[in-house]
């Protein structure tokens, strides 16, 4: 099966660190986008599953991408940093707008993305997911 296409959107020192690299474990593949424009540029011609994307950008702010997802079938979520990890927020799923959605604290979210790539890529592996600690 097709591996899980992720966009990772923000500068390097802000994202997630350990993203990435879970995302492959799990069978996934990412690329990167340091801001809006690029974004832009990826969606014209790459086909993403997901847009993870911090929610201040350097050329404005996750709320922009929306109009960039919406009606495609992409998931976009935004991150907000914590004392604990982060906080990730649902902007859209499968293409439709869903701002009310309640927020996942990583863990959470974490699992969540792990049982999507492995539902998608056909890789079945344990959930066993541990906070990083910062």
């Amino acid at each position: 099966m097709a591996a899980v296409r992720i966009l990772l959107v923000g500068d390097s020192e802000t994202r997630p660190f350990h993203l990435s690299d879970r995302v492959s474990e799990w069978g996934g593949q990412c690329e990167f986008a340091a801001c809006r424009a690029e974004v832009v540029t990826l969606l014209r011609g790459q086909r993403f599953e997901l847009v993870l994307s911090r929610m201040r950008l350097a050329d404005g702010n996750a709320f922009e991408l929306i109009p960039l997802v919406q009606g495609r079938p992409v998931s976009l979520f935004s991150y907000l940093p914590a004392k604990d990890g982060c906080w990730w927020l649902p902007l859209v799923r499968s293409g439709t707008e869903c701002i009310s959605g309640p927020a996942m604290p990583e863990p959470e979210f974490m699992e969540m993305l792990e049982g999507l790539i492995q539902k998608r890529t056909g890789i079945l592996r344990p959930v066993i997911y541990a906070a990083p600690s910062y």
